[in-house]
Order: structure tokens, then C-alpha cells, then sequence
């Protein structure tokens, strides 16, 4: 009976949803929970606590994550939410009783929530915090060969769907020499493969007087041989004026040929309504300097299916660039008003004609041959994690 009450003694399972960052916050509240003598486990029944890092930027993601904070409040468990959602929607986390909260600018406390939890108190850390967690703070990774590295967090847009920027701020970037210690130290840990997590990459060091280039330089010459490094996503507008020295960075062996572009829309009127702060002239200028300089680029982009202001027409400029450009990767979304977002005021479209968009993008994806480049080719190719089942 005492034991279970006694510090760190507990099993927890931590559950984390969403983008590369979210991933590498979960990594870091999992080495700090596993350092201060926490068990970790992976499920809701085998756990005494039940940590949900959650994800705000589509409504499913949000909705996955509240339905496992039920799941695991009705199966008796102690509930912490992190991540976006709490951090972002002050009125829903008043709304769930019984359950410790905490902000994403105040990861490196959760230990002293989870264990206020297991007591039986329920903690609300929601306050932000304008300095960063540290990189340094001890770290469980999901793929034992591979680390994602937060540059930044927080953007300069206020695009009109989105809701993570409530949750995250403004730009806050992290030192180039902190970056690069932390590059070092994990390869010498054996890592393999870097992934720079950020929601704007093009936006890195506005704040602290540098910018992505130096950062990315400065980050690729301190790896020792052996180890990739994978660009971050960036949105258009503060990329274009570093496009030359993104395109040397790209060329160097020890980088990936890839770039994440949220493009959104194929039309001027939508992006505008979206408050995107770039042309469509602008996103191929990008797209066509990048493929011109790199052929070999993997260029992935994002769309929105269904925006409230989006026209037949404008919906057919959008396939028209989808055609176009024939994206190696595109993640797309049938638009879900964000609730407190200036979209989530407009008048949405039919939820037919949303999903009747977003499947023929997604036929469209699905009818070519991303990788055709490829075949008769040899390529070095990099493992980033084990699968202990198949043995691979």
C-alpha cells in the first residue's frame, strides 16, 4: 500500500500526438520521468498514470486525445494532459475535472506534476513561460538512430484556420550554439539521423539576430560522417529571402534533398482569406528555384480541403498546382474550423463538397509514381530505427 505512494515508484504511460516537435517534447518529458525512477509503459491498463501530449491543429488530433483522457479517467488512472490542446483552449481545460494540466513552455516540470497526480491533486501549470526547455534535459527516444532537434518554436503568421499559435506564441529560438552541442552530443550517442522540428524553420533566429542559414551551416559542419540531417518545416514567406543559401546547405552531402512547404491553396483569393502572406507566384518561385538547383528534391506541402472561401475556381487552381508540381509528399486536410479561430467565423462550405475535394486530391496523389526517379538508380539509404519483431 505504501509503495505505491512512495516517489517515482509509479508505471506511466505517456501518449504523444502530433508534429515532430510535440514528438520531441514527449520524448523529453519521458526521460525525465524515466530518470527520476518512473516505470514507463505502453498502455493505459499496465499504468498508475496516464500522460496525454496532445495535438490542437486538426479537430481529430484533438479528438483523439480527449476521448484517451476519458478512456483512461474511466478506467481509474491518473490523468496529466500536456501539449497543445490545454495550452491553447484555456475554457476546455476548465471544462475536464479531475485532471493535471500542463503548458508546453513548461515541460521540464512535469515530474512534479505526475507526481502531485498519483496523490490524488489535480495541478493546472498553464502559465507561459518565455524562456525555452532546455535541450539538454534527459531524453527516452522513440527510434534509437534518430533525434529531432526543436530550433524554435512559436511563428510571426496568424493565419486565419490555425490554432497552434495560440498554444505556442511567438517566435522564441533557440541559441546556434546550444543546437550544435546538442547535434554533437547525440551523434556521439550513437544517432544517425537529425530532424530539425519547428513550425516555422524560415522564421529561425529572427528574435536572436541570426537566421537558418548560419544555423544550418553551423549544424552541418559540427557532424561527424555518417550522420543525415533533415530539414524542418518552414512557411514561404520567410524562407524566399534565404533561398540561395538553403539550396547550398541542400547540396551538401550530409543533408537531406527535402523540404516541407506548406503551400495551403492554389489560389490567391483563398491564401489571402487565410491570411498566408505569400502569392502562389511566390510559392512556384520557391518551388521552381529549389527543383531547377536540386532535381532530386523530396518536396512535400500541405492543402486545405473545402476553406469556407474557396470557390469551384478556386478549388480548380489547386489541382492545377497539385498537377503541376506532382508533390512527392502531400499531407491533405478536410478544413475543420478550429473553435476560436477567425475561420471557425465564416461560413463553412457544404461538408459534401469538403470531402468530395479532398478525395479527388487525394485520387490524384494516389495515381502517380512518386518514387519513378528512382528506378535503375543506387542510392545510400539511412536505417533510423530497428523493428524488433520482424527482426529488421
Amino acid at each position: 500500500g505504501a509503495e505505491a505512494y512512495l516517489p517515482g515508484r509509479q508505471r506511466v504511460y505517456v501518449r504523444t500526438f502530433g508534429c515532430p516537435h510535440n514528438a520531441s517534447d514527449g520524448e523529453y518529458m519521458m526521460g525525465q520521468l524515466r530518470d527520476y525512477g518512473y516505470t514507463l509503459v505502453d498502455s493505459i491498463e499496465e499504468c498508475d498514470a496516464c500522460v496525454v501530449n496532445s495535438c490542437t491543429v486538426k479537430h481529430p488530433s484533438e479528438t483523439r486525445a480527449i476521448n484517451l483522457v476519458d478512456s483512461a479517467q474511466k478506467a481509474g488512472k491518473h490523468v496529466v494532459l500536456a501539449g497543445c490542446v490545454p495550452s491553447s483552449d484555456k475554457k476546455l481545460a476548465e471544462s475536464l475535472e479531475g485532471v493535471s494540466m500542463l503548458d508546453v513552455t513548461q515541460l521540464d516540470r512535469i515530474v512534479e506534476v505526475v507526481e502531485e497526480s498519483v496523490k490524488g491533486h489535480t495541478v493546472k501549470l498553464l502559465q507561459k513561460r518565455k524562456d525555452l526547455p532546455s535541450l539538454a534535459l534527459p531524453k527516452v527516444r522513440k527510434d534509437r538512430y534518430s533525434e529531432i532537434i526543436t530550433i524554435n518554436a512559436g511563428c510571426l503568421g496568424s493565419c486565419t484556420f490555425c490554432k497552434t499559435k495560440s498554444a505556442r506564441g511567438k517566435v522564441v529560438s533557440y541559441p546556434i550554439g546550444e543546437i550544435v552541442a546538442r547535434a554533437k552530443q547525440v551523434a556521439a550517442e550513437g544517432v544517425c539521423h537529425i530532424e530539425l522540428a519547428s513550425e516555422d524553420m524560415g522564421a529561425y533566429g529572427v528574435d536572436i539576430g541570426t537566421n537558418i542559414v548560419e544555423l544550418l551551416n553551423a549544424v552541418c559542419d559540427a557532424l561527424p560522417s555518417g550522420v543525415m540531417l533533415r530539414t524542418g518545416m518552414t512557411n514561404p514567406p520567410y524562407i524566399m529571402q534565404h533561398i540561395d543559401g538553403i539550396i547550398e546547405v541542400l547540396k551538401r552531402p550530409n543533408v537531406h534533398a527535402f523540404m516541407h512547404i506548406p503551400v495551403q491553396s492554389g489560389s490567391d483569393a483563398v491564401l489571402q482569406s487565410m491570411r498566408r502572406e505569400y502569392t502562389i507566384a511566390e510559392f512556384s518561385h520557391l518551388a521552381d528555384r529549389l527543383k531547377a538547383a536540386i532535381p532530386d528534391l523530396f518536396l512535400l506541402s500541405d492543402i486545405i480541403a473545402g476553406f469556407p472561401a474557396e470557390s469551384k475556381q478556386d478549388w480548380e487552381a489547386t489541382m492545377d498546382l497539385v498537377r503541376k508540381y506532382q508533390f512527392q509528399g502531400l499531407h491533405i486536410s478536410q478544413f475543420y474550423a478550429r473553435p476560436g479561430t477567425p475561420a471557425a467565423r465564416m461560413r463553412p462550405l457544404n461538408s459534401k463538397v469538403i470531402k468530395e475535394r479532398w478525395r479527388e486530391c487525394t485520387d490524384f496523389t494516389d495515381s502517380y509514381n512518386r518514387n519513378a526517379g528512382l528506378e535503375g538508380r543506387t542510392e545510400r539509404v539511412w536505417f533510423s530505427a530497428t523493428e524488433e519483431q520482424r527482426g529488421q
